[in-house]
């Protein structure tokens, strides 16, 4: 694969029903669908058109122009994204709030496709700069390579900037409804499956099991999206709580388990804790008065913060 981005990720943004629709294949290898640009029109008009303008003004100079403009029926590309997530992305290509982005590494794409296939960045421009730039610049030309002909497929108008858009492409013959099919091993090359914002938690978890039990894909890869929710990114872990009730003072095991987080915690877990954090947390013996009131004795287990903690806590207020 010819690669011309500095990116590590690509994304690729598609309905639930077309992820599910591929998964479900029985075989082994799944088809990745590649379409013509006619294909992409829906979303932009533009789509195509330098191609046929080009076409259209070089084929008055240049008899080889009617061979290239057959070549233009077998170009097929996939639109991926450089942007992890954006609303706008959400809103354009999954409007119903029932979409994905699977996440590609761009090493593991290199690997499985070989050099007849080009990954790179679209560039946006206005339209008197593509005027500028490339149609004064190829009109010119009458042995235009295919690789050039190719690169005019990866000029946008400015206005679709914010997709960030990155093509996957090559030259071949289509199979069928103007499509291009790859073999496409889903289980190897996607990194990560993340959920609409928009999509309830319940259509969520249903679809997380689909995943997980009908296609064996790891749990560990599923994910919802929280950029509508951004409270849950600061959740916070067992360790963070610990410390946020202990920077109070020393606290007993039984004090802890009144505390909804801890409420299901063992003496056991509540050591391990405290084993392996080391740093933030001593086990102690919380000190009472005996029933006299004029003795103190040793009490219940408990934990106390370390001076190393105390001084991070202090630095950071």
């Amino acid at each position: 694969m010819k690669i011309k981005l500095e990116h590590k990720f690509v994304y690729r943004y598609l309905p639930i029903y077309r992820l599910i629709d591929i998964l479900s294949k029985k075989e082994k290898k799944k088809n990745l669908a590649l379409l013509a640009p006619s294909k992409y029109k829906i979303h932009d008009l533009f789509e195509g058109w330098l191609f046929e303008k080009l076409f259209e003004e070089c084929s008055k100079k240049h008899q080889c122009w009617a061979e290239h403009k057959e070549f233009e029926r077998k170009i097929f590309f996939l639109c991926l994204s450089s942007d992890s997530e954006t609303d706008q992305i959400w809103k354009t290509y999954t409007p119903h709030a029932l979409g994905v982005c699977i996440k590609l590494d761009v090493s593991k794409l290199k690997e499985k496709f070989d050099d007849s296939f080009i990954l790179g960045s679209v560039k946006y421009r206005t339209i008197g700069t593509i005027q500028k730039e490339l149609i004064n610049q190829y009109s010119s030309l009458e042995n235009i390579t295919k690789e050039e002909m190719i690169d005019l497929f990866y000029w946008k108008m400015k206005g679709f900037k914010t997709d960030n858009e990155i093509r996957l492409s090559i030259i071949g013959e289509k199979n069928k409804d103007d499509t291009y099919y790859v073999d496409f091993d889903y289980h190897y090359l996607i990194e990560s499956f993340l959920f609409d914002p928009r999509m309830e938690e319940t259509t969520f978890e249903s679809f997380r099991l689909v995943l997980t039990d009908q296609f064996g894909i790891d749990n560990k890869k599923i994910k919802h999206s929280t950029l509508h929710r951004p409270w849950d990114r600061f959740c916070f872990s067992d360790v963070d709580y610990l410390i946020k009730y202990l920077s109070k003072g020393v606290h007993s095991f039984d004090w802890l388990r009144e505390k909804p987080i801890f409420e299901k915690y063992t003496d056991e877990q509540f050591e391990s804790i405290i084993l392996s954090n080391s740093k933030y947390f001593r086990k102690v013996k919380i000190i009472r008065h005996d029933d006299s009131g004029n003795r103190l004795i040793p009490g219940k287990d408990g934990i106390k913060l370390t001076q190393e903690a105390v001084k991070k806590i202090n630095e950071e207020a």
